[in-house]
């Protein structure tokens, strides 16, 4: 009698086992698939480049920009210290701007978007100030299309669109992270901080993102 406890509690704990192997792998697939949203693009006048993401990244927005029918290009990105945000130096905004007039792209359609140095809500607070920026500028345009970064997709998307309003079209251009096994993030502790990053920097945005 004990022996047939026993051996039905060990496939009581086999089958509990193989359920949570079984989850595990559904919540890898699913996960970043959901962050990294593939690319997307809308009928668009403006290409943005989020000013944080590397140089592959960087590269990859000038060819697009080279093969699309863009007016013009912004470029998103905090200042460093306390820079003025109108002066449109010291900022991740304008490093990129600088680096995409390196790859040749006409510098006077570039457009830097410096945002003052901030800790909460860093996307949705660049996405505002390349709103305003075009709006300085009088430029009429009704579609954007936003080049960021594999997992931070999804959180970039959600908070251009909010702050864009329902009058502007928003598509996104995720470039594939490199350095990291997609498939399988959860076997580096690189991959794992990034993944946990970018889950709470999206459920943020949908909680407390600005909307307007």
């Amino acid at each position: 009698m004990r022996i047939h406890r026993f051996q039905r509690f060990m496939i009581i704990i086999g089958l509990a086992f193989s359920l949570t192997i079984a989850l595990l792998l559904i919540f890898d697939k699913m996960i970043y698939g959901f962050l990294a949203v593939p690319t997307n693009r809308v009928d668009a006048q403006v290409l943005v480049v989020e000013g944080w993401i590397p140089d592959y990244g960087i590269q990859a927005a000038a060819e697009e920009f080279r093969q699309g029918h863009y007016k013009m290009i912004a470029t998103s990105g905090l200042c460093f210290s306390s820079d003025e945000p109108s002066s449109g130096s010291g900022s991740l905004a304008s490093m990129t701007a600088a680096r995409l007039a390196e790859l040749g792209i006409n510098p006077k359609i570039i457009i830097a978007c410096p945002t003052p140095d901030t800790n909460w809500n860093r996307t949705s607070s660049s996405a505002r100030a390349v709103r305003e920026q075009i709006s300085k500028r009088g430029i009429t345009y009704s579609g954007i299309n936003v080049v960021t970064i594999g997992p931070h997709a999804r959180q970039t998307w959600l908070a251009y669109r909010r702050i864009m309003g329902p009058g502007v079209r928003v598509g996104i251009i995720t470039v594939p992270k490199q350095g990291v096994n997609t498939d399988h993030w959860w076997t580096s502790a690189h991959g794992i901080k990034m993944v946990a990053k970018d889950s709470a920097g999206w459920l943020k945005e949908v909680l407390f993102g600005y909307r307007h």
